[in-house]
């Protein structure tokens, strides 16, 4: 079954897993197949055996293939997917799986999944094993409660046990005490409101897409501009409903559920997704993506679909929120000739400097600094009709309301630059780089959102996001969302920033 029981209790899920999001940089994953950690491991629910995934060696694809066993769950999100099929498993229609899971989530001491619902059941216990049943996508795991039990017990030899309404109770204000402190400047987090905004449900794989979406649905401007897309437009006189445009329709749903405070589930954005990868196919599969590419392609995608819904206006809601305008300013080092050009922009792609103690600001100013362009890259100049060295350098002639920043981590060998970059939470400042003839001077932005990448490198890992909602910041890991201090978004290192206009007081 599981081999080198004593190296497991070290490495996998199970140790110091009750605060793995308080702690990440305690939890690891194991492969029984690697003899190692990594990113994300998979449990298979016919034999038992823990193997990396997709992010890793794909061993879990490999145990699947060679042995039949196509069914696995995800240690990390108790998911459920299916290789064989290459699709998630809905727990909805499969009482043995449900029961399975109830079970593993127990014996994993992983109380932060128990749901309010289980209080109902405090007596009943756990089911030890999973009956055989006659449905062709049913799992059958005859030994597998055992092993984990097992596996559980450990070294303190105790047998695990369902948690009582006191019990929850009482761990849930111990967390809420021990995320109030570490920050004397942090007042105490207020947790009169106990309900947490929804999570995304992983898909497999689509850690990168719900971080995205959690980052956007913080922002107050695009939340409120997408829960309030219209039901019709109108078009010479024709009235044309919103379902004709399938990102948008799909959109508004996602937004609307994202927002209701009486349900306390994650959502499942299967459909979302399905009709996003008709628009961009090359988010088709589960395999990992670059979350600040979806986000791109998806802003992009909305645009268009508003100019067609409203008749190609110049403007839509997207650009009104997101673009800025920069003046890219051109000057021949040989006659002095000046050309200005004028380009939109609804990001801003930044270096990342390899050392340390580096602050945004740095990368804002690396970004608008004078570059000398010669020898290959010289610039037509139209006085002098012929390629002369010359002088480049951008300016910001427009602010947008909402500033997206992504730090350029990623690195084209596949590897990716860690440092942590100090960003501040308020009152950031891009009137240093304004043009002369900018539109709006004195402008503060206030930290809305970021979206963060664990991991090594491109094509692996894990995204998450942090957004502020109302008063409070949260941290939102796929189905998973809690209340988080302030202080600590300043140890997270942030991959894409989401800046939003800081409101005036006069």
């Amino acid at each position: 079954m599981i081999s080198k029981k004593e190296e497991l209790e070290e490495l996998n899920f199970l140790d110091r897993n009750t605060n793995r999001n308080r702690m990440p940089e305690f939890f690891k994953t194991f492969c029984c197949k690697c003899d190692s950690g990594c990113d994300r491991s998979m449990i298979c629910l016919h034999c038992g055996d823990i193997n990396c995934g997709r992010d890793d060696s794909e061993h879990a694809i490999k145990h699947s293939k060679i042995y039949k066993h196509p069914v696995a769950m995800d240690c990390i999100t108790f998911d459920i997917y299916c290789y064989e099929h290459d699709d998630s498993v809905q727990l909805d229609f499969e009482t043995p799986l449900k029961s399975l899971i109830k079970s593993l989530k127990i014996l994993f001491e992983r109380v932060d999944f128990i749901d309010e619902s289980d209080e109902d059941e405090e007596n009943a216990a756990p089911p030890n094993s999973v009956k055989e049943t006659d449905s062709a996508e049913a799992v059958i795991v005859p030994q597998l409660a055992k092993e984990f039990k097992e596996i559980s017990v450990g070294k303190t030899k105790q047998k695990p046990k369902r948690l009582s309404n006191a019990e929850k109770k009482a761990l849930k204000k111990k967390e809420r005490e021990e995320m109030s402190k570490g920050s004397k400047k942090s007042s105490p987090i207020e947790n009169n409101d106990t309900s947490n905004p929804r999570g995304l449900k992983n898909l497999g794989n689509t850690c990168f897409m719900n971080a995205a979406l959690q980052s956007l649905f913080s922002i107050p401007e695009f939340q409120e501009a997408m829960c309030n897309l219209k039901d019709e437009f109108e078009d010479g006189g024709k009235k044309i409903p919103l379902t004709d445009f399938p990102l948008l329709s799909e959109t508004k749903k996602l937004a609307i559920e994202l927002v209701k405070k009486s349900i306390r589930d994650c959502h499942n954005p299967t459909n979302f997704r399905k009709c996003f990868i008709t628009h961009c196919p090359r988010f088709r599969g589960f395999q990992q993506h670059d979350a600040h590419e979806f986000l791109r392609y998806f802003i992009d995608e909305l645009h268009t679909e508003l100019k067609k819904a409203e008749k190609d206006a110049e403007s839509t809601a997207i650009t009104e929120i997101f673009e800025g305008k920069l003046n890219s300013r051109v000057i021949c080092l040989s006659c002095k000739n000046r050309s200005n050009k004028i380009d939109a922009f609804m990001d801003l792609s930044l270096d990342v400097p390899k050392s340390n103690n580096v602050r945004l600001t740095d990368c804002l100013k690396d970004f608008f600094e004078l570059e000398i362009l010669d020898k290959f890259e010289k610039y037509e100049c139209s006085k002098c009709r012929t390629k002369q060295a010359s002088s480049k350098q951008m300016f910001i002639k427009k602010l947008p309301e909402v500033l997206c920043l992504q730090l350029k981590r990623f690195q084209s060998n596949g590897g990716k630059n860690s440092s942590l970059i100090e960003y501040p939470m308020e009152k950031l400042s891009l009137d240093f780089y304004l043009a002369e003839d900018a539109e709006e001077v004195g402008i503060e932005y206030d930290l809305t959102s970021i979206v963060v990448h664990i991991g090594h490198g491109t094509g692996s890992g894990h995204y998450i996001a942090f957004g502020k909602r109302g008063s409070r910041w949260y941290q939102f890991d796929d189905a998973q969302t809690r209340i988080c201090a302030p202080y600590e978004l300043l140890k997270q290192k942030a991959y894409v920033l989401f800046y939003t206009k800081r409101v005036s007081s006069t």
